[in-house]
């Protein structure tokens, strides 16, 4: 029974990790709500340590050091990926995510360097450019001097009308993913400290309990 703990053990660490990452993929209603993902991965952090306890306890018999070795990876694998994934990535992730904030700056700056653009050149074909990139890029119907020079509000075409629909509907899914990358690194540092504090208090909490058990085990041999 010994023999085979560890190995239904390290199936269900990979089934529940590997199902959360791909299951908020796929499914992200329900395998991508906040009380499945942190049931997951607290299930996970609780039984890496719980099955590096057995891989240790194997390397004390020299015939299972082998099978040992490979338990001690196939369960510190997804550790390992864990915290990285919330120690290194997360703070890249971060940074990215400031830079796409920061872009509705840039977008207000741009509007007002195209509003100019469209009124003041003498040249039509620049006030027609910024006229255009106005309404395209950000929906907007500006003020503009025509082709004889007369100032009125742009008319899109039925092109330029189908282009600004792509165009907000890209922006609108990249505002939904850089919300949801928000909403999702607000849980790295906690998620962090789960996979790391139960595997150090686990960890240390069964090795102290194992070499305790020994010593009583070795008291009683004495005593007997």
């Amino acid at each position: 029974m010994r023999k085979t703990s560890g190995g239904i053990l390290v199936t269900i660490i990979w089934i529940i990790w590997f199902g959360a990452l791909q299951g908020k993929k796929l499914f992200p209603s329900v395998l991508g709500s906040s009380w499945f993902q942190w049931s997951c991965a607290a299930i996970v952090a609780i039984l890496i340590p719980i099955v590096t306890l057995i891989a240790l306890r194997r390397f004390s018999c020299l015939n299972q050091r082998r099978s040992g070795l490979g338990l001690l990876f196939a369960c510190v694998f997804p550790l390992v990926i864990n915290l990285a994934t919330y120690g290194v990535a997360g703070p890249m992730m971060a940074r990215t995510v400031v830079m796409l904030k920061s872009m509705n700056d840039r977008d207000t700056e741009m509007i007002a360097k195209f509003t100019r653009q469209a009124v003041e050149p003498e040249e039509f074909k620049q006030r027609k450019k910024a006229a255009w990139a106005l309404y395209t890029l950000f929906g907007v119907r500006s003020a503009w001097r025509d082709s004889s020079g007369t100032l009125s509000i742009y008319s899109p075409t039925p092109e330029e009308e189908a282009a600004w629909q792509k165009t907000k509907e890209t922006n609108s899914k990249l505002t939904a993913s850089t919300d949801l990358i928000d909403a999702q690194l607000k849980q790295f540092p906690w998620l962090f400290a789960l996979n790391l504090g139960s595997f150090i208090l686990i960890l240390f909490g069964g090795l102290v309990w194992q070499t305790y058990k020994r010593s009583e085990q070795a008291g009683t041999s004495n005593g007997g």
